[in-house]
């Protein structure tokens, strides 16, 4: 059925070929070539360039935004304290009052948060400041110094006060 067959082209012996067969042809149509990948690398590289600063400004914006509401959430957690407690922690106590007595007395009913103190979306504690001694109604400052860590700033540095 196979038999050997010659190459005209080259003179050489084709062994075990089938004679109802033709030889295969390298098909041209497989695969991409260089310049399709070289298109589609640059529409990603022009996507990237356009939609990338987009992205990044959001997720700035949701930084601040959580940033604010766990320092809403810490001075909600002081108000509880204090309608227990019959008051706000002084700066020694600060936030560790939130989860373990100190010096509160018997009428302390927390711990007031789940887990421990959380810190900022930059990973830095909140600050605390108490409330003055002579003013019964005021209530205590909790913010986060910013992006950059530091008093004041605008933007991203700027404090977020809660």
């Amino acid at each position: 059925m196979f038999q050997d067959v010659r190459d005209l082209q080259t003179d050489k012996i084709i062994e075990n070929s089938n004679p109802s067969q033709k030889p295969e042809k390298p098909n041209r149509e497989a695969g991409y070539s260089l310049m399709e990948i070289l298109i589609a690398l640059a529409i990603i590289s022009t996507l990237t360039v356009i939609v990338g600063p987009r992205l990044t400004g959001h997720v700035d914006r949701s930084k601040t935004v959580a940033t604010l509401s766990q320092a809403k959430q810490l001075k909600a957690s002081l108000g509880m304290m204090q309608m227990d407690v019959g008051r706000y922690p002084t700066q020694e106590e600060g936030f560790r009052l939130l989860i373990e007595p100190m010096n509160a007395g018997p009428l302390w009913r927390g711990p007031y948060l789940d887990g421990g103190v959380p810190t900022d979306a930059w990973g830095q504690p909140f600050q605390y400041v108490p409330p003055p001694a002579d003013n019964i109604y005021a209530a205590p400052r909790v913010y986060s110094l910013g992006a950059d860590n530091a008093p004041g700033g605008t933007g991203l540095n700027a404090d977020i006060e809660g």
